[in-house]
């Protein structure tokens, strides 16, 4: 299963099948094709683009190019045309797939009984370009939009206990605007639970843990948040994905609002990493992004969180605050993130900031009042601030908002 393009040369590969309750893959001197377990297409490497399609029948595809001596992974939303093509081809290598093993009267073919292939091919020519797109209005009668997860979350199930984002006044961020804040009850969550597990059938063995949505499913007080994992427990137990643990975004103000030992019993529930989008350690660029709390704050949740025992994310953005806050917002994030008690299992994301159009930031982008830092300019911003952070516990890694696709 690929979630990143593979940079090996195919022009002299052996055809290798791999055969599993969740998924079909295989690979030859063409391409490699990636199935799930109920037959629907989930990626197909081909030429120098890894073509990967997201449960609303969204094509992303990755490509690496060199860029100043350097492979420099890009990514591009198919429009829906060039998304039906990838479709057409993906399903005509399945029926090329079919008439080879059916022709080939053998009883194994490439280490799998053919009765058993065929049948699983015969699942994944089900899906036609036109049953793909059709799986879009499933998908949506389910979730409302997955604006974002953390890399390390893009193969977990998302469980929307939330919609939305409870603060939603950051001056740059549109993630959430397009809908309020509401918390599931727990037959609502019951019933959506059910409708998930009909909905992925045997592919949500392709997953790895829970993420629960959406921004900041910490804001809802620890005595309604219990009994909501509770059921996420029962409902999945005997699923892979919650054996891997739970994940969640949230933000400083729903950690400080809750003791340490709220945290722990949320920890014991199941909860494992909590990621926070710090953004940086100026206390001037906070207030100019309107994020709420303050770098006090932004340690004391870490602090708390790590004495529940729960792993975290934090989450700085590169370029952000232009020229007019390079120097403090490098400075005050290094400084930030060597006072933060983190350690092994806990990480680092450096994510780069593009300015969203429609957003406050934006505008004062527009109206010349912030200027924007070159590419080089935040490459070196990323090097300054990765250099003065590493050290032995947390891992630090890019974050690109660009190559996420659910």
């Amino acid at each position: 299963m690929a979630s990143e393009a593979p940079t090996t040369d195919r022009r002299h590969s052996p055809f290798v099948l791999n055969l599993l309750p969740h998924l079909l893959s295989w690979q030859d001197e063409e391409a490699v094709s990636v199935f799930d377990g109920e037959g629907r297409l989930f990626s197909l490497y081909q030429g120098d683009c890894l073509y990967r399609r997201g449960l609303d029948s969204s094509v992303l595809c990755t490509r690496r190019a060199p860029s100043d001596g350097r492979l420099v992974r890009t990514h591009r939303k198919l429009e829906d045309a060039e998304a039906r093509a990838v479709f057409e081809r993906a399903w005509q290598r399945a029926r090329r797939l079919e008439a080879k093993v059916r022709d080939s009267g053998v009883p194994v073919f490439a280490g799998q009984p053919v009765e058993g292939l065929l049948a699983r091919l015969r699942q994944v020519l089900a899906y036609s370009p036109d049953v793909l797109f059709a799986e879009r209005e499933r998908f949506s009668r389910l979730y409302k939009p997955v604006s974002v997860l953390p890399p390390d979350q893009y193969m977990a199930v998302v469980v929307q206990l939330t919609h939305g984002c409870p603060y939603n006044q950051c001056t740059f961020c549109d993630l959430y605007q397009d809908r309020d804040y509401e918390v599931k009850s727990v037959e609502e969550l019951k019933e959506w639970l059910a409708e998930l597990k009909q909905f992925f059938g045997r592919a949500l063995g392709m997953r790895k843990g829970v993420f629960l949505g959406d921004g900041n499913c910490l804001a809802i007080s620890a005595g309604r948040l219990l009994p909501l994992l509770e059921i996420v427990n029962s409902e999945l137990r005997g699923t892979s994905v919650v054996a891997k643990g739970m994940f969640s975004f949230a933000d400083t103000r729903a950690i400080l609002h809750k003791s340490t030992d709220q945290l722990t019993s949320i920890a014991n529930a199941g909860l494992k990493r909590v990621y926070l989008g710090l953004e940086t350690g100026s206390p001037e660029l906070l207030s100019f992004l309107n994020k709420p709390g303050t770098p006090d704050d932004q340690v004391e949740s870490v602090k708390r969180l790590k004495e529940a025992g729960l792993q975290v994310g934090v989450i700085f953005m590169t370029g952000i605050g232009g020229r007019r806050f390079a120097g403090d917002h490098v400075v005050k994030t290094i400084d930030l993130v060597k006072s933060l008690p983190l350690a092994a299992g806990d990480l680092v994301y450096l994510s780069r900031f593009y300015p969203i159009p429609g957003t406050p930031y934006a505008e004062e982008v527009t109206q010349g009042r912030m200027d924007l830092l070159s590419d080089e300019e935040i490459q070196d911003q990323f090097a300054r601030i990765r250099s003065g952070i590493v050290r032995e516990g947390a891992k630090v890694a890019p974050y690109d908002l660009a190559g996420f696709i659910y």
